[in-house]
């Protein structure tokens, strides 16, 4: 008998007219195809429920309202709950639990104040306060501040590797952007540029002229004989930033702004 693979399209030979596949990779991809199928359908009827439940619980809210009061909020203002409800059911049972809707004196923009609160302890400073909501933990915007940036840091500090092979490969991917990006933020900043430059460029300098002394010391002790100037330079920097300055005499008298970072 002659048949048609419903997979490939191949004509095949069959003892058998039910036959729907020419091999057994077809019939494995058949299996699979149906399998789809059948999640697909389990998941429209199971997604129609869910539907058909909460417009249940919908309707169940709604009972015992008033349908002929207007709406004084929202963008269905100056119409009764009839209309609101046959337009958007959705948007009407929403409506009937806000506390401004009980009493009309109330603005929406009032309703968390107004509504349900919960006693909470800052997790910043350990005061208690009304939250207005159950997932507030803070209790004033410096707080808030203060632990997203404590927060940030511990990211920072355990992600440092990942953070810095993300960077590396935005700058090669966006090496053009961040060019021009940076010169368009020196053009619109140049005389606070140049006010910097001024106001630093001496203790730079100074800077500069201890780390070479340094570098010489270090070379007359044999720390590092062998070493070349940009080596020792290298070394010297290195160890300005982990100790104290040990040349107070050339010490600038103005600090740059990483020295207390």
């Amino acid at each position: 008998m002659n048949l048609t693979c419903v997979i490939c399209g191949v004509m095949f030979q069959s003892r058998y007219s039910r036959t729907l596949t020419c091999s057994s990779k077809c019939h494995c991809h058949r299996i699979i195809e149906r399998n789809k199928a059948s999640r697909r359908t389990r998941r429209a009827r199971e997604n129609a429920y869910r539907k058909a439940r909460r417009k249940h619980r919908l309707n169940q809210r709604v009972e015992g309202q008033d349908m002929n009061r207007i709406i004084p909020h929202g963008k269905y203002k100056g119409r009764n709950g009839s209309e609101i409800r046959a337009s958007d059911s959705t948007y009407f049972a929403w409506l009937v639990g806000q506390p401004w809707w009980t009493d009309p004196s109330i603005s929406p923009k009032d309703r968390l104040i107004t509504g349900r609160t919960w006693t909470r302890v800052c997790i910043k400073c350990g005061k208690e306060f009304k939250a207005n909501a159950p997932h507030n933990t803070v209790c004033s915007p410096e707080c808030r501040k203060a632990h997203k940036r404590e927060t940030q840091t511990k990211y920072v500090d355990a992600h440092r590797e990942y953070i810095a092979e993300r960077r590396r490969v935005y700058r090669q991917t966006n090496r053009e952007e961040i060019r021009a990006g940076l010169i368009k933020w020196q053009t619109a900043n140049r005389e606070r540029i140049k006010a910097y430059r001024n106001e630093y460029r001496p203790i730079s300098r100074a800077n500069h002229q201890e780390t070479v002394l340094f570098s010489a010391a270090l070379k007359e002790l044999g720390v590092a004989p062998n070493m070349s100037r940009n080596q020792a330079l290298i070394l010297s920097r290195q160890i300005m930033k982990q100790f104290p300055r040990v040349l107070p005499a050339i010490k600038p008298e103005g600090e740059r702004p990483h020295d207390h970072e």
